[in-house]
């Protein structure tokens, strides 16, 4: 897929409002989940939520 259309995907997201701002934890976990199946930690098509995917590869 082109980086394009996943920006649109990213931003038609539906995400929790709050006092007019937008609740960023979806694209979170899925730009943590994206991060560890490109360093191969996922590496089939079952995402648990673990400790490694809560506090990232830099956390």
């Amino acid at each position: 897929m082109a980086l394009t259309l996943y920006l649109q995907k990213f931003r038609e997201l539906n995400t929790l409002r709050l006092n007019g701002h937008n609740k960023p934890h979806k694209v979170c976990m899925l730009l943590a989940v994206i991060e560890l199946i490109e360093i191969g930690i996922i590496n089939q098509n079952i995402i648990e939520f673990s400790d490694t995917l809560k506090l990232g590869i830099s956390g």
